[in-house]
């Protein structure tokens, strides 16, 4: 679906404290034409800079997002830049007078109403959603956050926290403006009352109170009520909108998040940067697949989570190629193993057999016939293979006879052989 850029129909401002510098700070927003993209002015006399690609590294001891240029240093941007993401907004000019966007109540809700009362109105110019191509994956001990092709945009999230008050909370969200005014938009920043200790011995969170900020112990939140169960985790992905802001255009994909923060929603979007331009250099996509995983369920019985090939890129009546996307959300991942996933061998094995019994079982002599594995020969494990990347299931048919067949299959991970084997299976009716 095409979707049209988007600016507000008249200017406005808004005042308010900033969380961690304490200031009393002025936010500004006009409206942009086309084309402008949205960008930050600091007062006085700052020229403008483009508010998304010099964005500086999140602040780990901040705990935020700043814009960072030789004219700029403006701190804790994430909570607008996520209002303007929910809301679709394209085109603003921002100007700052202060050095801090106001907190408010410490979400996003706040900025949504401001916004939606200005006036938002569609322009006549397409704005550019870029498809992801390929999974990508950033990791920190612990933590992990990756990005996965999908027609649409979506965030998967799980906080868990050595703490009974902040364990497995889980969430997950398609995109939509309703659904971000209403589930994302209310959560609130956070904070355990040991980091709100530490952070405030630092001189940080200087504007921050508990009407602002949630202050969570192991009883549970100090001195004020969730908005909702979850809140927490909702408030994080929040902040992976916040951050993907900073990209100069849309994204169609699935995020999914593991205890993630700024620093790795950073090091995502830098990655996603560097998938579209090196996409640009190549002046084509890759080649459609000739199979999904819906046409390839027709094929084979197998289902999710033990569906091992996603789609088939070419196939001839004696060679195919598949694709399986490593996913960090698989749940054999929690056990093998737990802080270092790695894809167990079998499954590559598995992938490479069901790959091979799309190209066999889509023979019209064969159809409604099921695939038993007998054997398998010469197994070689080269290289790991881990959550984010994209296996490459070469499969070739060395022999076929009427009830037993013989395969060779090679997976490789950026061109690179990670496992190969020869796999004897044997045919038979439903």
């Amino acid at each position: 679906m095409v979707s049209r850029q988007k600016t507000i129909i008249r200017q406005g401002s808004l005042e308010g404290v900033g969380l961690h510098t304490g200031a009393r700070v002025k936010v500004t927003l006009r409206p942009a034409p086309a084309g402008h993209g949205i960008r930050f002015s600091q007062v006085p006399g700052s020229s403008e800079t483009n508010g998304r690609a010099p964005a500086a590294p999140a602040e780990e001891s901040l705990r935020c997002t700043s814009i960072v240029s030789e004219e700029l240093n403006i701190k804790t941007v994430e909570h607008l830049l996520a209002a303007l993401f929910g809301l679709g907004i394209s085109n603003l000019r921002i100007e700052v007078d202060g050095p801090e966007i106001p907190g408010m109540d410490g979400s996003a809700l706040p900025f949504v109403k401001w916004i939606k009362n200005l006036g938002i109105v569609e322009q006549a110019e397409t704005r550019e959603t870029f498809q992801i191509q390929s999974p990508i994956f950033c990791h920190e001990p612990g933590k992990a956050l990756a990005i996965y092709p999908a027609g649409e945009f979506s965030v998967a999230y799980t906080l868990d926290y050595p703490m009974a008050s902040l364990r497995d909370q889980k969430v997950d969200f398609t995109l939509t403006p309703e659904t971000f005014e209403s589930q994302i938009a209310p959560a609130r920043t956070f904070c355990t009352d040991e980091e709100a200790r530490v952070l405030q011995k630092q001189g940080f969170g200087l504007g921050a109170t508990h009407e602002n900020t949630l202050v969570i112990s192991e009883k549970g939140v100090v001195q004020n009520t969730l908005r909702f169960p979850d809140e927490c985790a909702r408030h994080k992905v929040l902040d992976i909108l916040g951050d993907m802001n900073l990209l100069e255009f849309s994204v169609a994909g699935r995020v999914v998040g593991l205890r993630s923060g700024h620093s790795l929603n950073r090091a995502l979007i830098e990655a996603i940067q560097k998938q579209r331009k090196e996409l640009q250099m190549a002046h084509s996509r890759p080649k459609s697949a000739l199979m999904d995983s819906e046409a390839i369920m027709k094929i084979l019985p197998h289902r999710h989570p033990f569906l091992m090939v996603d789609r088939i890129l070419e196939m001839n009546d004696h060679f195919i190629v598949g694709v399986k996307d490593v996913r960090a959300d698989e749940p054999h991942f929690k056990g093998h193993f737990p802080g270092k996933p790695i894809m167990p061998g079998v499954l590559m094995i598995e992938a490479l057999a069901q790959t091979g019994g799309v190209l066999i079982l889509s023979k019209p002599e064969n159809r409604g016939k099921m695939a038993y594995l007998v054997s398998v020969n010469s197994a070689r494990f080269r290289k790991m293979v881990r959550p984010g990347d994209a296996l490459r299931l070469e499969v070739e048919i060395l022999k076929v006879k009427s009830r037993v067949g013989l395969i060779k299959g090679v997976a490789k991970v950026n061109g690179e052989e990670v496992c190969d084997a020869e796999i004897m299976f044997s045919m038979g009716g439903e």
